[in-house]
């Protein structure tokens, strides 16, 4: 027979077994008709057909029907659990399984199949019972071991057992007993070989978490970020390995993008909104859980963590209502119950309108712990309160460097720096390695100005973070630049943007350091970056138009720096005595020569800052360019009386000294030439920054 007659054989059996399988005779006739025509196989063969082609019910009836004919046939018995489980009929799959198993023990695929099965009803023992047998049998015979029938569609289960599917299902069983460690090893294997595999990336990920290694979790949650970055659920896990890490601005950073993507959920929100407790940013708490309450009004989780807001705010009154409104959706809650019993002491019924009293001892004492009122106190700026209760809990724990880390920060706000730094010094050497500690260190040093000291702590923490802490670079590259290692600056910038290319605190430094070395057009790209994201960032205008003028490109450095002084101005009619703003307002006005209005702004501002010496030295030499000596020489001699071991101050001084006892014409050139000097240098390190 040619092959073609083979074919024009086989063609007319599937016809024939078509006809008779949609047909109404008796199974008895069917089967003697398809007998003939080889029918079993022809079913087996249209079935599989069926199934590649994902029109699962007509396989699962030509299967059925095959089965009718020959209740034992192991190839249609797999095939029929694998459409059972694509149908999600996981009872039917597991009877065909056991079917299966006990004709031939020895059959790999349905041990391993059916431990998948398994999982889906969480009996994970049972499923690495039936997963470890199928690794015998793949170890026993890995050369001779064959699957029933290497035909069947396997879009339905697990593709064509191997060793990778079966450490996958045994590092899942192994997952869902809490058994991480031997869990990762599977996983691990998986990975090494295909290190693509984001389902199992995902699983390796939650056994990470899991065992408290978050940075390695970290690791994997970026790559499938990167992948998909509109899956809110992996932001959310992201977030739970940061605050596992204690990076808890990180972790509500990706809590807030989760709620984003997905506002349906409002866990995500809670996750956000409990964070932004811990951080103590009360006041952003309350609005956000009320945003969030928009979507579900009597969510208990919400209205509790607003309510507790509210406490540490001293609004007793909104936390009453918020605790009122928790009880009538959950009648038995214990915080709820607690709350509302301790604020009568503090609100009183009158007249059916709850009335406000001003914080007493009663509210602290309403609150169960020594931390957690230390915690009130710190957020109402009560810092020599605070620092009582933190030596109190020092007493009581010698041992615990958060409690050091927290009483360094009181000292901090107290300006007592010595008691800040010792503090801290105390909490790293109880916990080197306590990255929010060494922040506080680092920034109270760059601050003090100890940049060597400052850059130790800063190339710990970029250690520890690997190098991903884009504030750690960022705040590393400014220290840098104050060594004036403006080169390694620049590396960091650099890696800062690596990872985020828009962040607008990288670019605003990167312009600053390549403004500081001459490399103005650089600077430009840099602040035309952070212009593209916001073209109304006055600051950013402001300094582009500097730039412009170093370049010698003064049209358009006015055209500039003149819609930054619009912006400004709107900004002061709503809040005329914003000082910031007056200040900036006035060194754009200085850099277009208009010295009678930056005049005008600085007085303003002095009346609010009587003693700023930025604001007094810009206005000294904004005097000076109008010619007004005397004045400015008043307030030349105020900063150098203030700080007489800054020679800038003295230089000014001896200059406007000098001018005034000069001739006429010898004191216009003089005066001409020191102006050039004055204004003519760059914005400060700084004033740069957006």
């Amino acid at each position: 027979m040619t092959n073609l007659n083979v074919k024009e054989e086989r063609e007319s059996d599937v016809t024939h077994a078509n006809l008779l399988c949609t047909s109404e005779k008796p199974v008895e006739e069917i089967a003697r008709s398809l007998e003939a025509a080889n029918s079993v196989h022809t079913l087996l063969d249209r079935g599989t057909a069926w199934c590649r082609v994902g029109r699962y019910e007509d396989g699962l009836s030509d299967f059925d029907c095959l089965l009718k004919l020959e209740s034992r046939c192991l190839p249609a018995l797999l095939a029929r659990a694998r459409i059972y489980v694509k149908l999600l009929r996981f009872d039917d799959a597991l009877q065909d399984y056991d079917t299966i198993l006990s004709a031939d023990p020895h059959e790999m695929d349905a041990w391993t199949e059916r431990a998948a099965v398994k999982l889906h009803f969480h009996r994970a023992a049972e499923a690495l019972q039936d997963i470890e047998m199928a690794q015998s049998i793949l170890l026993s015979s890995p050369a001779t071991s064959t699957p029933i029938s290497t035909s069947i569609p396997m879009q339905t289960a697990q593709p064509s057992l191997s060793n990778t599917a079966i450490r996958a299902t045994r590092g899942r069983a192994l997952q869902m007993l809490g058994r991480h460690e031997q869990a990762l090893v599977e996983f691990n294997a998986i990975l090494n070989a295909d290190p693509s595999d984001t389902k199992h990336l995902s699983q390796r990920r939650e056994s990470l978490t899991e065992t408290g290694r978050h940075r390695e979790s970290l690791q994997d949650l970026d790559r499938l970020i990167k992948l998909d970055p509109t899956e809110a659920e992996l932001y959310i896990a992201r977030g739970d390995a940061y605050s596992g890490l204690g990076q808890f601005e990180k972790a509500l950073r990706n809590y807030i993008r989760a709620g984003q993507l997905d506002s349906s959920r409002v866990g995500y929100q809670i996750k956000a909104a409990q964070t932004l407790s811990k951080l103590c940013r009360h006041t952003e708490c309350i609005e956000y859980c009320t945003g969030s309450l928009l979507v579900d009004p009597e969510n208990d989780s919400l209205l509790k963590i607003r309510g507790q807001s509210y406490l540490y705010l001293g609004k007793f009154n909104d936390a009453f209502t918020d605790f009122e409104k928790v009880l009538l959706v959950c009648p038995e809650d214990e915080q709820a119950l607690e709350v509302l019993t301790q604020l009568p002491l503090i609100i009183k019924p009158v007249e059916g309108i709850k009335s406000r009293v001003s914080i007493s001892s009663n509210v602290l004492e309403s609150i169960p712990s020594l931390s957690h009122r230390a915690a009130v106190m710190m957020n109402s700026e009560r810092f020599e309160d605070a620092l009582r209760l933190f030596d109190t809990l020092i007493k009581m724990n010698p041992n615990n460097a958060q409690t050091f880390g927290n009483r360094g920060l009181a000292f901090y706000h107290l300006k007592q720096f010595d008691n800040s730094l010792n503090d801290f010094n105390t909490a790293l050497s109880l916990e080197p390695d306590n990255e929010s500690i060494l922040q506080l260190r680092a920034d109270l040093l760059s601050e003090l100005q100890r940049f060597d000291e400052a850059c130790s702590d800063w190339n710990r923490l970029v250690e520890l973070t690997q190098a991903n802490d884009i504030e750690c670079l960022i705040k590393r590259g400014y220290v840098l630049k104050m060594m004036n290692r403006s080169e390694d600056a620049l590396t960091d910038f650099n890696a800062a943007l690596h990872l985020d290319g828009s962040d607008i605190m990288a670019l605003s430094h990167r312009a600053a350091v390549n403004e500081a070395l001459s490399r103005y057009e650089e600077s430009i790209q840099d602040v035309d970056s952070i212009l593209n994201q916001d073209p109304n960032n006055a600051k950013a205008l402001v300094a582009k138009g500097q730039l412009l003028q170093y370049l010698g490109r003064f049209d358009e450095s006015k055209t500039v720096i003149l819609r930054a002084v619009e912006l400004f101005s709107e900004y002061l009619e709503s809040s005329p005595n914003d000082g910031e703003t007056l200040y900036r307002r006035a060194k754009a006005y200085n850099l277009i020569d208009k010295n009678v209005e930056a005049v005008a702004d600085l007085d303003r501002l002095i009346a609010l800052q009587p003693t700023s010496p930025p604001v007094l030295l810009l206005r000294g030499a904004t005097l000076f360019q109008l010619e007004r000596y005397k004045e400015a020489l008043n307030d030349f001699e105020f900063l150098s009386e203030s700080d007489p071991l800054n020679m800038s101050y003295l230089e000014y001084k001896e200059n406007t000294i000098s001018v005034l006892d000069s001739t006429r014409d010898r004191g216009s050139s003089l005066g001409s030439s020191w102006k050039s000097s004055f204004i003519g240098r760059r914005l400060s390190y700084s004033s740069m920054v957006m």
